[in-house]
């Protein structure tokens, strides 16, 4: 049992799934591979029998599902028009190394599949392919063997035969069946609760006690994922998902550890709301959505970018050059920037006049240059301002660690008086770590066919962060270590560390390094896109609280007066169902998943239908 102790308040995010059910099976059913690589489970009417379309074992699935299950799906789905009902694989949680639960419904899962579970299903599809590529060679092998046999007597013959049918041959063993344990990847780790409290807060005490009761240990941000389903006898039961901790501290126990013990070293009060370094840079009536950084192969096609995306006309550059990435994008601190505020804002309308400028430099070496701008450019923002946050939670550690206060001091003392200077380490170093992102990147860029000219595309960027001015222009000075010392004095004294080793510079540098202190991870920030623009379109995460609320007048719904406490509104539709949204804006991806579930809709029909009607 792992004891439960984290100082990042506990998040559940409920969804409920009748369409969806669940059962536990062995972690060595040498199905499930199978079932991974085909997405789905064909249930053969009214045998009962259980097949499976794309792995061709030649066995049956009935261990796999269980017979009472199969009865299940029968009386659940029945009558049915065709012979075979098609159910889909919705989820698959690894409970404990020995024990698995499958999650199954009658129609395909309407929320995004996460890029884990897209590698996973192919790596089940490659090791079936290999599978059945060994059981094809154990064949030939057996049919060589039998052939020799041809000119000796029947007896011989037959002998001969019966023992390569039973045993296999020595030179070709029988091949052995695909077991999830035998991929590099695993399923999602989470635990299962088989009674649901109907009480909030009894429901919090059995999560909690259920992760501890897990061989998993706690999540890393707090999230649980919690869906509620039927299972096979009837009950309901709930299944956690969860990422968990590892070895190094999550960063955002730093956050969670000085908002409860040192407060003194944050802001009073914390501010609310979008606001970027130059208050021009936007109107204020811009709705805030939050972002998901989505994979390459997520990316619109060429054409469709081409369609949408501004005419290049130069003002990207110009605005690069005047203030850097800072023109497009900025971060609010955890210290001066309360919950709903915190974190990575792009500004729109900007990143698309940016990735257009880019995508002009790209035009002649890359067929596909607004689809290497769209992915390149934004990749790149957000490693520049995810070193802003790296910044700050390297102070949080040294704030708890000496329990005195220090980011704000040295914002103050050193971030600002050294603005547009060379001096100005912290934007230098910002730059280099957009500038590292690509370089660890490009390989892969160009091996997955996304960039056809590498050393083009590296010149282009090196271009455009030389002309950004003074201090982000300065990023080449992070390959010396120096750089780096000094930046991290300059956090851990509140001042400008000066020039050379003059007592001011300590040698502290490695302590920003990555995953040198904490655990730090992109999805640990909140990313915000202010206004609406066609590149912010592709990483939607989720709507405002505006938004929500249209879609839901649109279709009918409106607000129960008498329902809801003072954070949430409930809405009620025409068919007596309900949906809560939640006050505080913009809403969490958990909120826009259950509004997708709730309809019925997935991401992109939601993207390219639903918004065009509001």
């Amino acid at each position: 049992m792992t004891e439960y102790r984290s100082w990042i308040p506990t998040q559940l995010e409920w969804t409920v799934s009748p369409a969806r059910f669940g059962f536990r099976i062995p972690a060595g059913s040498e199905d499930l591979v199978a079932t991974l690589a085909s997405g789905t489970i064909s249930v053969r009417a009214p045998t009962i029998e259980v097949a499976q379309s794309t792995a061709r074992l030649n066995e049956s699935c009935m261990r796999f599902v269980g017979a009472a299950c199969c009865r299940w799906l029968v009386l659940c789905g029945g009558p049915w028009d065709d012979a075979v009902k098609k159910f889909y694989l919705h989820d698959v949680i690894q409970l404990s190394p020995a024990e698995l639960f499958v999650v199954i419904g009658e129609s395909a899962a309407e929320v995004p599949v996460s890029p884990k579970r897209t590698q996973l299903k192919q790596e089940a599809v490659d090791r079936i392919a290999r599978f059945e590529q060994e059981m094809e060679d154990q064949r030939k092998i057996l049919e060589e063997k039998q052939a020799g046999f041809e000119h000796d007597t029947d007896e011989v013959r037959r002998i001969g035969n019966a023992m390569l049918d039973s045993f296999g041959s020595p030179d070709a063993p029988p091949p052995i069946p695909p077991v999830v344990s035998d991929l590099s990847l695993q399923p999602e780790r989470g635990s299962l609760i088989t009674r649901v409290p109907v009480r909030k807060r009894d429901r919090i005490a059995a999560v909690l006690k259920s992760v501890s009761d897990s061989v998993w240990g706690p999540s890393r941000d707090g999230k649980y994922r919690c869906a509620i389903v039927p299972m096979v006898d009837g009950s309901k039961a709930v299944y956690l998902q969860w990422t968990r901790r590892e070895v190094m501290t999550p960063a955002l126990e730093f956050k969670s550890a000085l908002e409860r013990k040192l407060k003194s070293a944050l802001s009073k009060p914390r501010r609310r709301g979008c606001a970027p370094p130059r208050p021009e840079q936007i109107s204020g009536n811009e709705d805030v959505v939050r972002g998901v950084l989505a994979n390459a192969d997520e990316i619109p096609g060429q054409n469709e970018l081409s369609d949408f995306l501004p005419r290049p006309t130069g003002e990207g550059r110009e605005a690069i050059k005047k203030n850097g990435f800072e023109a497009i994008a900025w971060y609010q601190q955890f210290h001066c920037y309360d919950e709903g505020s915190w974190g990575i804002h792009l500004h729109s309308p900007k990143l698309d006049e940016f990735v257009a400028d880019l995508a002009s430099d790209l035009r002649r070496t890359e067929a596909r240059s607004r689809q290497v701008a769209a992915l390149v450019g934004v990749q790149l923002v957000v490693a520049h301002e995810l070193f802003h946050a790296q910044v700050e939670f390297a102070a949080a550690w040294h704030e708890l660690s000496g329990r005195r206060r220090r980011y704000l001091r040295y914002f103050d003392h050193a971030y600002t008086r050294s603005r547009f200077t060379p001096d100005w380490l912290e934007e230098a170093l910002a730059n280099w770590s957009a500038h590292e992102w690509l370089l660890e990147n490009l390989d892969r860029l160009h091996r997955d066919g996304i960039v056809q000219d590498p050393i083009r595309l590296r010149s282009v960027v090196e271009d455009w962060l030389d002309f950004s001015p003074a201090g982000y222009r300065e990023w080449r000075a992070g390959d010396d270590h120096v750089t780096w010392d000094r930046l991290a004095s300059e956090i851990a004294k509140g001042d400008p560390s000066g020039h050379g080793f003059n007592g001011n510079v300590l040698p502290l540098g490695g302590l920003l390094r990555r995953d040198t202190l904490f655990d730090l991870r992109l999805d640990d920030i909140p990313v915000y896109f202010v206004g609406q623009g066609v590149v912010a379109s592709i990483y939607f995460g989720s709507p405002s609280r505006r938004e929500v609320a249209q879609v839901l007048r649109h279709f009918g719904y409106g607000v129960l007066s008498a329902r809801g406490k003072g954070s949430h509104e409930v809405w009620k539709g025409g068919d007596g169902r309900t949906f809560t949204v939640p006050l505080r804006d913009p809403l969490s991806i958990g909120v826009f998943h259950s509004l997708l579930e709730h309809f019925g809709w997935s991401k992109q029909q939601y993207m390219q239908e639903i918004r065009a009607k509001i």
